[in-house]
């Protein structure tokens, strides 16, 4: 299986960034490629740009990232936990994509799991998240009590892959290891970040052989996170942060693996 994963394409930034991605997918030709999040501020446009993209490969699997989860689209009717739970999975239904964040996807002999995770804290000092005002989960005062539903959904999961399937790769949207990313972000941010609590949850299970991540808008490989697994930070993130064009950033950030 010819497996490619990016996370954190905002299109609403990236304008151009479609047609270049497109362009480098048909060139790698996966059999799989999975979205990790954060396409969009909000949900009106996701549909379509999914359906394109599907267009162009076999199987397209979509897991939410923080900015997918914001409510400035729904005008007071939803929260955050009905877009990741109901709404955003009928768009990606309804496009052709396999939804990960709910349940298992099998394909062959392999298992993909994916949650958008969370994080410890918001930014501290005078720094603010918009996720502070735009994510709602009720009865989730706090965020380090949405990881530890987002924890509880990834033990769901792992549960329901068969026993059959001797191999899981996860998709997390967040950082599932802040102890290995310490040294790349500043103190004041770095609980934004993501949760050891999600490595640990995702190392628990014996059958996870490959993590992909984004949110830290940072693109590298770490060979063996503990039981052999490999993780992977496959964030795309904005333009301006980038110092080579688009065409040679998608080329770089576009991950692809082969998995047997």
């Amino acid at each position: 299986m010819r497996l490619a994963c990016i996370s954190d394409l905002h299109f609403d930034h990236n304008i151009g960034l479609l047609p270049v991605l497109e362009d480098r997918v048909k060139k790698l030709r996966p059999d799989v490629l999975v979205l990790g999040g954060d396409l969009f501020n909000g949900s009106s446009r996701l549909g379509a740009i999914l359906k394109r993209i599907k267009d162009i490969v076999p199987r397209l699997l979509f897991v939410p990232g923080n900015h997918d989860l914001w409510l400035t689209e729904t005008a007071g009717t939803l929260n955050s936990s009905v877009l990741y739970t109901e709404v955003l999975r009928g768009i990606a239904l309804r496009s052709g994509v396999d939804y990960l964040g709910n349940m298992p996807v099998i394909i062959g002999n392999t298992a993909f799991v994916g949650i958008t995770g969370w994080y410890d804290a918001f930014p501290s000092g005078d720094k603010h998240s918009p996720d502070e005002k735009l994510c709602i989960f009720p009865g989730l005062d706090t965020p380090i009590d949405v990881v530890s539903w987002q924890c509880e959904l990834l033990k769901k999961q792992f549960k329901e892959v068969p026993e059959t399937i001797e191999r899981i790769v996860v998709v997390c949207h967040t950082v599932p290891f802040l102890s290995l990313v310490k040294d790349m972000v500043p103190d004041d941010i770095l609980s934004y970040q993501g949760s050891d609590r999600l490595g640990e949850t995702i190392l628990s299970e014996k059958r996870v052989r490959h993590i992909f991540s984004g949110h830290l808008h940072r693109c590298f490989f770490h060979a063996d996170v503990g039981n052999g697994v490999n993780w992977e930070s496959v964030a795309c993130g904005y333009s301006r942060e980038w110092d080579k064009p688009m065409d040679e950033h998608i080329s770089e950030t576009l991950r692809l693996i082969e998995l047997h």
